[in-house]
């Protein structure tokens, strides 16, 4: 699986100006919460920083912190290519 940390490291965005980069990322970010994946794993942060306190405290919030982000990391890094991609073949079939 590729991460994408920044808009220029999905190959469908490099044909476009920078505008449109921008907003075709940007709705493709707004879709994401549509779906459940994406609010379990917001759910994940707050819930695995709790379950770090009572592990372990204040070293283990940072722990639970770290492990929630990477379980959202992973979500938005597998949903957010799939809505780029849709984005950008509706954006195709418009043009024709």
């Amino acid at each position: 699986m590729k991460f994408h940390l920044s808009f220029e490291g999905i190959s469908e965005l490099y044909e476009l100006s920078p505008r449109e980069r921008q907003r075709v990322w940007g709705a493709a970010n707004r879709q994401l919460y549509r779906h459940w994946q994406m609010w379990l794993a917001m759910a994940s942060c707050p819930l695995c920083a709790y379950i770090g306190i009572m592990l372990g405290g204040v070293v283990g919030a940072a722990i639970g912190i770290a492990l929630g982000l990477a379980i959202l990391s992973q979500v938005v890094a597998r949903l957010l290519p799939l809505h780029v991609r849709t984005l950008l073949s509706e954006r195709k079939t418009q043009s024709i």
